[in-house]
């Protein structure tokens, strides 16, 4: 039990640390179509991706998932471009949900497996019960989600309502950065430097 503690901060500093920057962008990009209103519905989105995060987690860690590290390190920054560039596709508040909860859960999938070696390796060394960790590690990345998305949307109001700037032009900027960022990440990927 004294574990949780541990690894609710290990799942939350995994969010909001440099190291975890294609979370914080893909993250960011999940929420910059809603505003204040639309909580409800980013709050699922983030949620939807977790649970993604988690079953790939908890799959790795039992060795029930195979897979290529260095492929997946390159279709994470892909992840955050495709959700990037789906967003100028997009009006604010425009509705069409369902096919955005199903993408953040199937992304959730793949950046979960990003991580699960890390997180494997920690719990494989002399940990009783492994459940609790694992679902302690999913909150914390949870809550570190919900500062990420509240940082977003509190810029996304003050950009709209105070610098009366247009909900679809704080979109449309603010994916083009991600997007280009995303760029950045995959054009560092290891796959491509060994190709």
């Amino acid at each position: 039990m004294d574990q949780v503690p541990f690894y609710l901060s290990w799942g939350f500093d995994h969010i909001i640390s440099m190291d975890g920057m294609d979370h914080i962008l893909f993250i960011a990009a999940l929420a910059l179509p809603f505003g204040v209103k639309e909580w409800r519905r980013i709050l699922l989105l983030v949620t939807a991706f977790t649970i993604g995060h988690g079953i790939t987690l908890f799959l790795s860690v039992f060795d029930v998932l195979q897979y290529n590290r260095t492929l997946i390190e390159f279709l994470i920054p892909i992840t955050i471009l495709i959700t990037a560039l789906s967003n100028f596709m997009r009006q604010p508040g425009q509705s069409g949900i369902w096919v955005q909860y199903g993408f953040a859960l199937f992304f959730g999938l793949i950046h979960g497996l990003a991580y699960s070696s890390n997180i494997s390796m920690s719990l494989a060394s002399g940990q009783q019960s492994i459940l609790l960790p694992l679902f302690a590690f999913n909150i914390g990345l949870e809550a570190g989600q919900i500062i990420i998305v509240g940082i977003t949307v509190a810029l996304g109001f003050t950009l709209t309502q105070i610098a009366s700037l247009s909900r679809t032009l704080w979109l449309r900027i603010g994916s083009a950065i991600i997007a280009v960022l995303a760029i950045y990440l995959i054009t560092q990927a290891e796959l491509l430097n060994q190709l």
